[in-house]
């Protein structure tokens, strides 16, 4: 089935190859099982991460990968994410992030913040790419 595979071009060849796609039900169990890792593992290396600098940064990096996997969860649940659901998965990622040093929230913050930008521009991108290519389908 043409839904259940996407296409890509190897770069320097003309040959296309073809990847699965998985459903939604397996990117959200997939997503939801890396939040709880990231989760867990703040939780085991709490004390480790809070020691220096730079590890209460890399604890700032890991919460906001919770922001990130929190996103990926819920944006295959629903299909539609709104302020209120990034708002409450960063609130999660800060919860977590508060167990291992104050500074690690901020950090956490940060880097979420370039993560929901950098999510809404590929947004953006496929959106445009999906628009052109079913508006060029009508036409024919």
């Amino acid at each position: 089935c043409i839904r259940d595979r996407y296409q890509r071009r190897v770069r320097g060849s003309s040959k296309m190859h073809t990847y699965p796609v998985p459903n939604r039900g397996t990117s959200a169990g997939l997503s939801s099982f890396l939040l709880l890792l990231c989760l867990t593992a703040l939780q085991l290396f709490s004390h480790k991460l809070g020691e220096s600098p730079k590890l209460i940064v890399l604890g700032g990096f890991i919460s906001s990968l919770v922001f990130f996997f929190g996103i990926i969860a819920l944006g295959n649940v629903k299909k539609d994410i709104r302020w209120i659901d990034a708002l409450i998965c960063l609130l999660i990622a800060c919860i977590g992030a508060s167990t291992v040093h104050r500074i690690c929230v901020t950090t956490c913050i940060l880097f979420s913040a370039l993560i929901l930008f950098y999510l809404n521009t590929i947004c953006k991108r496929v959106n445009e790419r999906l628009h052109f290519r079913n508006s060029g389908k009508k036409r024919n």
